[in-house]
């Protein structure tokens, strides 16, 4: 039996929802570029016909790389708040 899925961008990113069908014990991947956020992602799984089957993922991904606060938390930066001379 397939599972239709359904992700949704809950910041970040203005594409989707992204939906499929999954077969019982199958895989899938999908891929989003996250450099406009800083590497940051935020987004939910919902399964159709499992109204109790939601699943948030939120955080970011680790580069090595020099990165931003999270963007969607409306502020600044703390490096952008204090100036030690």
């Amino acid at each position: 039996m397939a599972a239709n899925y359904t992700i949704n961008a809950n910041a970040y990113l203005t594409e989707g929802p992204w939906t499929g069908a999954l077969a019982a014990k199958g895989q899938f991947e999908q891929h989003w570029s996250l450099q406009s956020s800083g590497h940051w992602y935020d987004f939910t799984v919902t399964v159709k016909g499992l109204p109790g089957y939601s699943r948030r993922f939120a955080g970011r991904v680790k580069t090595g790389d020099a990165t931003i606060s999270d963007p969607a938390l409306g502020g600044v930066a703390i490096g952008d708040q204090i100036r030690i001379a």
